[in-house]
């Protein structure tokens, strides 16, 4: 029988968690015939396809690929290439998949002839459980995307079920170098080609946010190159009506590059069009520290004192 969803499973030196992830697939309340497991190891370089392997003689619903490191976003473009399934579902290898996310997703698109249907999400850190949790609604894809850009909905494809149909080779058209914001591009990529969305209030999905992961990703310094990359390729294809949306998105992404180090130089173009843009829209959303820090990143030239401050304040910490 040919399976309805293929869910696909990146998986890169994920030894750790991997075991616990591919299991949380496999035993969906959904009938195993009719899902599949692609797992797509993407170069590990630790124990992971000793685990991957193990699976796959366990669960006779698994399919594996090996290919050389190319990075999450090819990993999962391969999954769609090989899938068999109407509908595409995505985990990342250390996250969690609840018992009922099938059944719950699979219900949904159908009940509502929708293009992607979205349910909520556990953020799980050592330190406390946040809740990603919406509304039952049906919306368009115009709402979603501005959704999506003011970030009021996760960036991630985690917790979602696509009709396979909305992917094309354009959909993975993103640079191996861009490192962060793939997912919010591939996304956005894939509302466009969107009607029809379906919002489910459960909670299906664990996502687990790593200590040393984490710590690393605060101290890790981000590049005018990479800044610039993700807001063209998150504007490329937007209809004009998305600006104020795309202001919103704009400022936040501007501020956390910033945070992680960025002084723009060769884009400085890029700094002087936001803050045109802030002064024209006068924004009724920033909070005063926001206002504050957007004056801030506006006075620095070649030093970045925020970024300098935090990381020799979190290496104290740590």
């Amino acid at each position: 029988m040919k399976p309805v969803i293929s869910v696909i499973i990146p998986v890169y030196n994920a030894e750790k968690y991997l075991e616990k992830s591919i299991a949380s697939v496999c035993h969906q309340n959904f009938n195993k015939e009719n899902f599949e497991v692609i797992v797509v190891n993407d170069g590990s370089i630790d124990n992971s396809k000793l685990i991957i392997d193990a699976a796959q003689k366990k669960h006779g619903n698994i399919v594996v690929i090996n290919q050389k490191n190319q990075g999450v976003t090819k990993a999962r473009a391969k999954g769609v290439e090989k899938a068999k399934g109407q509908f595409i579902v995505f985990i990342d290898s250390d996250d969690i998949l609840k018992p009922d996310a099938l059944r719950i997703l699979y219900d949904e698109i159908l009940k509502n002839k929708a293009d992607i249907a979205v349910a909520g999400l556990e953020i799980i850190s050592k330190k406390e459980v946040a809740i990603k949790q919406y509304e039952n609604e049906i919306i368009d894809n115009k709402h979603y995307i501005s959704r999506l850009l003011k970030r009021q909905m996760h960036w991630g494809p985690i917790a979602r079920i696509y009709k396979k149909e909305l992917f094309n080779t354009q959909t993975f058209e993103i640079p191996k170098e861009l490192k962060t914001g793939e997912d919010a591009i591939m996304n956005k990529n894939l509302a466009l080609k969107a009607q029809r969305i379906a919002i489910n209030n459960k909670i299906i999905y664990e996502y687990h946010l790593h200590p040393n992961a984490t710590m690393a990703n605060y101290l890790k310094r981000r590049t005018e190159e990479r800044y610039a990359l993700f807001v063209n390729l998150m504007q490329e294809h937007l209809p004009a009506d998305f600006t104020k949306d795309f202001l919103h998105f704009n400022i936040y992404t501007w501020l956390f590059y910033c945070k992680h180090g960025v002084i723009l130089d060769k884009y400085r173009y890029l700094k002087q069009n936001l803050y045109r843009q802030i002064d024209k829209g006068k924004p009724d959303y920033l909070s005063k520290k926001d206002k504050f820090l957007l004056w801030f990143f506006k006075k620095q030239y070649r030093v970045n004192l925020y970024f300098f401050i935090s990381v020799l304040y979190r290496n104290l910490k740590k």
